[in-house]
């Protein structure tokens, strides 16, 4: 016996250290009990040590963004109610220091009352903070370069041919006199008719061959 429960000592002592590694950070939720369990890992994570905190749902939940906090607690206790579907969310954390951290939070539900709802909960968050950033420095760019391409004039198109869906500047749609269609999706059959008909032919045989 004393055997077994040392080995299953380090197995969860390296299953910490493979999820603290992940930038990750594992808890357990009993719904009515009201009680929550963080790991080490997840205490590391937000900066936290176990003298900190309270093991119950509201010191998680007085974490949360304010912009975050309702969306996310209605989330999660419906989700306890009625667990259909799988748990999956993304909220924002404060670390102890004060600054906020993107977690993606999965879990499994482990044990269910008699009535379905949910007796206990095994999950683990992902700081998901430098992926949020990298997408928005991204779509920072690309606004950026659609900006530079507007003020130069240029009216650049961009044809996804399976999907038949084409993306312009503001400037193409100046230039054609199209911008009430600017909050529209478009498509090639709605531009084609634009093409004088003697090169239609020509233009729709060289896309199609791209």
């Amino acid at each position: 016996r004393k055997e077994i429960e040392k080995k299953l000592q380090e197995y969860n002592l390296q299953l910490e250290v493979a999820i603290e590694a992940a930038n990750g950070g594992l808890w357990e939720w009993e719904p009515q009990a009201g009680a929550v369990f963080y790991s080490n890992s997840w205490l590391n994570l937000l900066g936290y040590k176990r003298e900190d905190i309270n093991d119950n749902f509201d010191f998680f939940a007085d974490l949360i963004h304010p912009e975050d906090k309702d969306l996310t607690v209605t989330y999660i206790k419906n989700f306890a109610k009625n667990p259909l579907g799988t748990y999956n969310a993304e909220f924002r954390l404060k670390h102890k220091e004060g600054f906020y951290m993107h977690m993606l939070d999965r879990a499994a539900v482990v044990a269910n009352n008699k009535d379905g709802s949910v007796a206990k909960m095994i999950g683990m968050v992902v700081n998901i903070t430098e992926l949020k950033e990298t997408q928005r420095k991204l779509l920072e760019s690309e606004e950026r370069y659609r900006k530079s391409l507007d003020a130069s004039g240029a009216a650049i198109w961009e044809w996804d041919i399976k999907n038949d869906i084409v993306e312009v500047t503001n400037s193409f749609l100046k230039l054609f006199g199209l911008l009430e269609m600017k909050e529209k999706s478009l498509s090639f059959k709605m531009l084609a008719p634009m093409v004088h008909p003697d090169d239609l032919p020509v233009m729709e045989k060289m896309l199609t061959t791209h």
